[in-house]
C-alpha cells in the first residue's frame, strides 16, 4: 500500500484537472504520536510518487530537488521527534470545541445513513 495516496493522485492528475478547496470537513483523523519510522515510510512513498511522475513527464531535475527536500524534511522530523523542536513541524494540537462539534455532527449524519457505524 502506498503511504502517499493523496499526493500520488495529485501528481498524476494536476495537469488535467481542476482542484478547489471546500470549507466543510469531509474527513478527519488524529495521530497521537509520530515515529521516525512512520515518517520515513511516508517520505519514501512520496519520493517514489514524485519519481514516477517525473520520469513519465521527463522532468528529471525535480527528482534531485525532491530527493534533497525529502531527506531534509526527514532530518527535521528526526529533530522534532528527538528534541521536540516545534518550529520545524506543526505540533499535533487538539481541535477546538467548534471543530469537535462539527466533526461529531458530520459523523452523526454519516452514521444515520449507514447501519454498520460504530458509535
Amino acid at each position: 500500500m502506498n503511504n502517499a495516496e493523496d499526493q500520488d493522485l495529485l501528481l498524476r492528475t494536476y495537469r488535467h484537472s481542476r482542484f478547489a478547496c471546500i470549507p466543510e470537513i469531509l474527513f478527519a483523523y488524529r495521530e497521537e504520536y509520530r515515529t521516525l519510522r512512520k515518517m520515513a515510510k511516508f517520505r519514501y512513498a512520496f519520493f517514489k510518487a514524485v519519481l514516477s511522475d517525473s520520469f513519465a513527464n521527463r522532468n528529471i531535475p525535480i527528482i534531485f530537488f525532491s530527493a534533497f527536500m525529502q531527506l531534509f524534511k526527514l532530518l527535521c522530523d528526526a529533530a522534532n521527534i528527538q528534541y521536540g523542536i516545534k518550529f520545524l513541524r506543526n505540533p499535533l494540537l487538539p481541535i477546538s470545541a467548534d471543530q469537535s462539534r462539527q466533526l461529531q455532527e458530520f459523523y452523526k449524519n454519516l452514521c444515520d445513513n449507514k447501519t454498520d457505524c460504530d458509535r
